[in-house]
């Protein structure tokens, strides 16, 4: 269209016009990519609850017939790191899960806070 008006072809109403409708379709197809990013990321987050919930219960059902030594491991491999409260009442145990089909990537599972003691 430039190469156009600039050749003296069109006129620049004609090219106004036109860049108008190209800004227009544009921004219409960012409006639809943004939506589509949000629905994926709901998709995401679903299919990584799921997966989360998988794990839970595979490593629930292993521990049951784990070792002592094998339940340590486990934990070993899970926990990453645990705070004591000042009170030394409280743990806080930060650790990671084992995410996606090859269950070899790691992600954060956020923080647990327990009582310690009984």
């Amino acid at each position: 269209m430039v190469r156009l008006y600039r050749e003296g072809k069109i006129g620049r109403g004609v090219l106004e016009g036109q860049l108008e409708e190209i800004q227009r379709r544009r921004s219409e197809l960012e409006k639809e990519l943004a939506q589509l990013r949000r629905a994926d990321t709901g998709a995401s987050a679903e299919a990584l609850e799921a997966g989360v919930w998988r794990f839970c219960e595979e490593v629930r059902a292993g521990l049951e017939a784990a070792s002592f030594e094998e339940r340590q491991e486990v934990l070993r491999l899970l926990v990453d790191r645990v705070e004591m409260a000042p009170d030394g009442n409280h743990a806080t145990l930060y650790g990671v899960i084992p995410v996606g089909r090859d269950n070899m990537s790691l992600r954060p599972c956020g923080q647990a806070r327990e009582k310690v003691g009984s």
